[in-house]
């Protein structure tokens, strides 16, 4: 599948009946243990500031930041200080925290 213009995106932790689905709006969201972090995994093989996740021409890339456990996309381990552009249904990992993204098109947003 070709990387697809988006307005937001649905991230879902899996694994986890009972996880909660997010959805992005904003240009660039920073994702860790951290508190602090708008999107907070409190894991203890994710790093405070683990990646990054920043939309850029409607189109969607993570990067990581430097962790120890890595981030990975569909399997892949990104280099550290390195990003990726996502597709939809792209499997992410983030120590061993499983999501997957989904694309929301526009008309579903309204």
């Amino acid at each position: 599948m070709t990387n697809l213009p988006l307005n937001a995106i649905r991230l879902r932790k899996l694994g986890d009946g009972d996880a909660p689905e997010y959805f992005i709006l904003l240009k660039e969201l920073d994702i860790g243990s951290a508190e602090t972090n708008p999107l907070c995994l409190p894991c203890e093989d994710v790093s405070e500031l683990h990646a990054k996740l920043v939309m850029h021409n409607g189109r969607l890339r993570i990067a990581d930041l430097g962790t120890g456990e890595g981030t990975w996309v569909n399997g892949e381990r990104l280099p550290p200080h390195t990003s990726k552009t996502l597709k939809n249904e792209d499997q992410l990992w983030l120590g061993s925290t499983n999501a997957v993204i989904r694309y929301v098109p526009k008309k579903n947003m309204e």
